[in-house]
């Protein structure tokens, strides 16, 4: 089955929509969900989607939506078909206690990951199951004789790479590959002794706020908030992730301090952290 944002035929191809089993409370409210219903609106005019790609036309990003789809992709394929031995996922029973705390994390997968492990499913594939791109892997004699399996944040030109590679192992009767092979195919003839000008991904200047922590959109900061200030509705989502501490601190002095993004919080909010 092929998912994505939103549920179409591209020729004789139908792709489910990733985000039918979140519940509208959130799909239709919940600022992570701006570019989902940008989307449905270009959609709705008959207008090009990859527009979208290259602007920021919606308060949300790409990466706010992604979390939503891993565990609702999961469901669903576990739900049609139940009795599989192994489900591959390439990229990518929803709850309610899993959607408030996807809203409030970070990222799909951990969220995948965490239901995963609450239902007693402990497994890991790591080299194998990679998380990032060739250019970030770690390559080494270590890693050697380990079945490459997967990939992330591929761009179009590795991609094309990596298709002609396979294109010609299956041509050859070859099946899966390891590390090894890759490596010499794909990488080793980039390599050279010496580079010019060559750029280390590192950054040459980083800002700071007043606490020494990076400004980044990734990270969590403690924010220190009132109890009583929040609706009743707010109150049931956060209950759901209070720890023991929190709700003694809720007892005692009518706050909790809790991870926030740094793009989420307020300019007073950011002097402070």
């Amino acid at each position: 089955d092929a998912f994505s944002d939103i549920e179409q035929d591209i020729g004789s191809h139908h792709i489910y929509g990733s985000l039918e089993e979140v519940s509208d409370k959130y799909k239709y409210s919940h600022r992570d969900f701006n570019f989902y219903r940008r989307l449905l609106d270009l959609f709705a005019k008959g207008q090009d989607l990859s527009l979208l790609a290259d602007t920021k036309q919606a308060t949300g990003n790409g990466w706010d939506l992604d979390k939503w789809k891993f565990v609702p992709i999961a469901h669903r394929v576990y739900v049609e078909q139940p009795d599989i031995k192994w489900y591959i996922f390439k990229k990518q029973m929803q709850h309610r206690s899993v959607e408030r705390r996807t809203a409030a994390g970070c990222c799909g997968d951990v969220e995948l990951a965490a239901v995963l492990q609450e239902a007693g499913v402990n497994i890991t594939g790591i080299p194998g199951l990679y998380g990032e791109s060739l250019s970030w892997f770690e390559w080494g004699e270590s890693k050697w004789c380990e079945p490459a399996l997967s990939w992330h944040h591929v761009k179009a030109h590795d991609m094309e790479s990596l298709w002609q590679f396979e294109t010609q192992r299956l041509a050859d009767n070859e099946t899966h590959y390891v590390y090894c092979a890759l490596f010499h195919k794909l990488v080793k003839s980039h390599l050279a002794s010496t580079r010019s000008d060559w750029d280390n991904v590192s950054r040459d200047r980083v800002y700071t706020g007043p606490s020494g922590l990076h400004g980044e959109e990734d990270r969590r900061y403690p924010l220190r908030s009132k109890w009583g200030k929040l609706s009743d509705e707010e109150k049931e989502e956060q209950r759901v992730e209070l720890n023991d501490e929190q709700k003694k601190d809720i007892e005692s002095y009518g706050t909790y301090t809790k991870e926030t993004r740094w793009d989420e919080l307020s300019d007073e909010e950011k002097e402070t952290s």
